[in-house]
């Protein structure tokens, strides 16, 4: 089965964390499975050079993302993914990745030859919809009903796990194949989310909408999910260890926490082993702080607990 893995590159931020990001998606996954940094509106122009061919040696296609504005009904940079997510590939099944996150270990997950479902990793906590009204709302603008099933928020307190799907849109894996006579989940998510955008009369939509739309467009469409352990998109700031299996993928969310864990950072000094082999990679890296001040917006990080790998 072939993989694609996608993440967005804009601006020198991502492009340092997609630097350490294609690396580690290949330390941990072969040149079969392709990976595309989707670029927004001209931005390619702009990418460095050392960056370019470092994504180039990993095998990283660099591809334009007409990231329109009039797509939105306001600005939305958290959009980029579903209209990535909407883009064309050569490909079984696409995974999208926050470009703040580093592999660990593989992530593909257990897919079936003739699968169809999104994979994905519950939401940390109730960020949006507390109020079950406001997803009757959401389902309602769709003539549809709140379903009925439930995941569990990986750091919600006891009484509070069980929830409607609601899903972090940092990880979703989902099939690039047609359905019957539907278009490709990407195109539906698009669609399901610029709807809501013009015409669902909810609350906080920014910078929520990729997600509200996310488990919404699976029961519009009929596309079943699995809920990943949340290793498969584990947010590393200042927590403890997974419970039951080692973190595969770390989401660290502008913070340079997962240095303190030591699978991030043996993940780190890799790359920058890597990176740094060539002068023009050692100027661009200049020191370790003044990397990470770009890539994470934070110097130093604080020590958490020890964090397990697999």
């Amino acid at each position: 089965m072939k993989i694609c893995f996608f993440f967005i590159l804009e601006g020198p931020t991502l492009e340092r964390q997609a630097l350490l990001l294609a690396d580690s998606i290949r330390q941990h996954h072969s040149d079969e499975h392709d990976c595309i940094a989707y670029v927004p509106n001209g931005y390619s122009n702009h990418i460095s050079q050392v960056a370019r061919d470092f994504l180039q040696s990993r095998n990283v296609q660099i591809v334009p993302l007409n990231a329109h504005k009039a797509t939105w009904k306001q600005k939305y940079p958290h959009g980029n993914k579903i209209l990535a997510a909407a883009q064309q590939r050569d490909a079984d099944y696409s995974i999208f990745l926050d470009t703040d996150t580093c592999c660990t270990a593989p992530i593909i997950p257990n897919i079936t030859p003739r699968d169809k479902r999104v994979f994905a990793v519950a939401e940390g906590v109730r960020s949006w919809g507390s109020n079950m009204e406001d997803w009757e709302k959401a389902y309602g603008f769709f003539g549809l009903q709140v379903p009925k099933e439930r995941v569990s928020l990986a750091k919600a307190s006891p009484k509070n796990k069980s929830f409607v799907p609601y899903f972090n849109a940092g990880y979703v894996a989902f099939p690039e194949v047609k359905r019957r006579s539907l278009e490709r989940f990407g195109n539906l998510w698009l669609q399901t989310a610029v709807a809501m955008d013009f015409g669902a009369d909810i609350p906080r939509k920014r910078p929520w909408l990729d997600q509200i739309s996310l488990p919404i467009t699976m029961y519009r469409f009929g596309f079943a999910f699995h809920e990943l352990h949340t290793v498969y998109n584990f947010s590393t700031k200042g927590r403890g260890a997974a419970k039951g299996e080692p973190i595969r993928l770390a989401h660290y969310h502008r913070g340079s926490d997962f240095l303190m864990w030591k699978p991030g950072r043996d993940t780190f000094d890799s790359f920058k082993a890597s990176f740094t082999s060539t002068q023009e990679g050692r100027d661009y890296f200049e020191d370790e702080d003044s990397f990470l001040k770009l890539m994470v917006g934070r110097r130093r990080p604080r020590p958490v607990p020890t964090l397990a790998t697999a």
